[in-house]
C-alpha cells in the first residue's frame, strides 16, 4: 500500500487528461465517480465533486493561492511537462521560476481547475 492524495474535481475527465498527460501518471483504478492514477509509488485519486458543489463553484481557471497543501509530482522532464500542460487545460510557470530542492528541479503550475501543483524532474 502507498500514500497518496485526493483531488475533488469539478470536471473529472478534464482533470484526468491533465494529470495523466502532464504528470505522467497511469490509471490504476477506475470506478464510478473516481479515477486513481499512479506512478513510482505515488497515488493520486481524482473524485468527481457532487453536483451541488460543481454548481456552486462554477467554472474557474484562476490560480488558487490560498490552499496550504500542494501536490508535487515527479516527471521525466519539466520542459516536456511545460509543453504538454496548455493543451490539457493547465500551465507550468516559466522556466526561470524553477528552483532546486531535495535533489530535484521543481516548477509550479496549475491544473485545469486552478489548483497549484508542482512538478519535479531529477537533477
Amino acid at each position: 500500500m502507498t500514500g497518496g492524495a485526493v483531488v475533488y474535481c469539478l470536471d473529472l475527465s478534464r482533470m484526468l487528461a491533465f494529470y495523466a498527460g502532464v504528470g505522467e501518471l497511469t490509471v490504476i483504478e477506475d470506478g464510478p465517480g473516481f479515477v486513481t492514477l499512479g506512478h513510482a509509488g505515488t497515488d493520486l485519486s481524482l473524485v468527481q465533486a457532487p453536483p451541488d458543489v460543481v454548481a456552486a463553484a462554477g467554472p474557474t481557471t484562476a490560480r488558487r493561492v490560498d490552499n496550504p497543501v500542494k501536490l508535487v509530482l515527479p516527471v521525466a522532464a519539466l520542459a516536456a511537462a511545460r509543453l504538454a500542460a496548455p493543451g490539457l487545460g493547465g500551465q507550468l510557470d516559466p522556466a526561470e521560476r524553477t528552483w532546486t530542492f531535495r535533489g530535484g528541479r521543481i516548477c509550479d503550475g496549475v491544473d485545469p481547475e486552478g489548483n497549484v501543483v508542482a512538478f519535479r524532474e531529477p537533477v
